[in-house]
């Protein structure tokens, strides 16, 4: 019986890469985005900030800016902006009312839906090209992703902590 044993992973070389094709797949969704939906382009920070208010709607400035890892005065000028673009409101809170709340505008919630669908059919488009294992490793690979992804936003916790 022979027993196949796979080589140990290189984590920096394999960030590296991950980092590389995160980046490339990307920008290949906002070129086609942009090519398809002319006239509407966003930058990918306001379509972030965007996508965070529809996911969290009321979020405050403070946590948008930790949640997107930027500078609150950064987040606050794409704010304005996108206020000014009718695309962002903001509300008040209840307690605290100089604490201003985000909420999507109809226009924003409508263009999110728009670029949603766009993505989704570059994609599947996409898929046709790949032969089924192709589409079975990337299957996995979503769904490794997604464990990564909720890695990155666990607080890191020291070796040997329980």
């Amino acid at each position: 019986m022979v027993t196949l044993v796979r080589p140990p992973i290189d984590a920096d070389e394999l960030a590296a890469e991950l980092s590389q094709v995160v980046t490339r797949l990307r920008r290949a969704l906002q070129r086609s985005a942009r090519a398809h939906l002319d006239g509407e382009s966003l930058s990918p920070t306001e379509i972030e900030l965007l996508l965070l208010v529809a996911e969290r709607p009321g979020v405050g400035v403070a946590d948008a800016a930790a949640e997107l890892g930027a500078a609150p005065n950064t987040v606050s000028t794409l704010i304005r902006k996108l206020v000014d673009l009718g695309m962002l409101r903001r509300g008040r809170n209840r307690d605290d009312r100089r604490v201003a709340r985000l909420l999507l505008t109809e226009e924003a919630e409508a263009r999110l839906v728009r670029w949603r669908v766009q993505r989704a059919e570059t994609l599947t488009e996409s898929f046709d090209r790949l032969d089924a294992d192709e589409l079975f490793r990337l299957h996995d690979a979503v769904t490794a992703m997604e464990s990564l992804s909720s890695a990155l936003y666990r607080p890191r916790q020291r070796r040997g902590a329980q």
